[in-house]
């Protein structure tokens, strides 16, 4: 559903002046071998084995950046959440 959604914010066209306000709130996870920070949706199994069913921050910051928003926000609600906004994980 997420990723179905990203591709919706991604296909829609923007006004110059429009704003986009996007808010995350999930269980969270950090791997500290790869320094990365992970939202586990609602059907991703909570389990630090099982990394493959959570949606990693840099590949969400990745699809955040490829919509075609000027002015987007978004607000995170996460274990680990400060992770997110860290430069390290572009």
């Amino acid at each position: 559903e997420v990723l179905k959604k990203f591709s919706e914010l991604r296909n829609r066209s923007y006004t110059e002046r429009e704003q986009l306000f996007i808010f995350f709130s999930s269980h969270g996870s950090y791997i500290k071998e790869n320094d990365e920070g992970y939202f586990i949706p609602s059907d991703g199994v909570i389990d630090p084995n099982f990394p493959d069913s959570w949606l990693s921050f840099r590949y969400l910051k990745s699809l955040i950046g490829s919509i075609p928003c000027n002015h987007i926000l978004v607000g995170v609600d996460t274990g680990y959440g400060g992770a997110f906004g860290d430069e390290g994980s572009k």
